[in-house]
């Protein structure tokens, strides 16, 4: 199996995990159990669809260990689609 360490990955993106019980085999939710065992930063996309435009970007932290990766990642994306 392939890891993010194998490949130097510095950002994992994955979709949101659907929550219901019955689809969790493990404890903690994919994203949380990725958080306390990988370095890399983590982006989880939500269901929302496609968007033709981003005319903003909300990022709320407060203060976490991935608060500046957040503000990051919001400002690459402003960037990118001139938000």
């Amino acid at each position: 199996a392939h890891t993010a360490a194998d490949h130097d990955a510095t950002t994992i993106v994955i979709r949101a995990p659907d929550t219901r019980p019955s689809l969790m085999p493990f404890r903690r939710s994919l994203p949380e159990w990725l958080q306390a065992n990988t370095s890399s930063r983590l982006v989880v996309a939500d269901d929302a669809g496609e968007l033709d435009h981003v005319s903003s970007i909300l990022v709320a932290v407060a203060g976490g260990p991935h608060s500046g990766a957040a503000v990051e990642t919001a400002r690459a994306l402003a960037v990118d689609h001139d938000a």
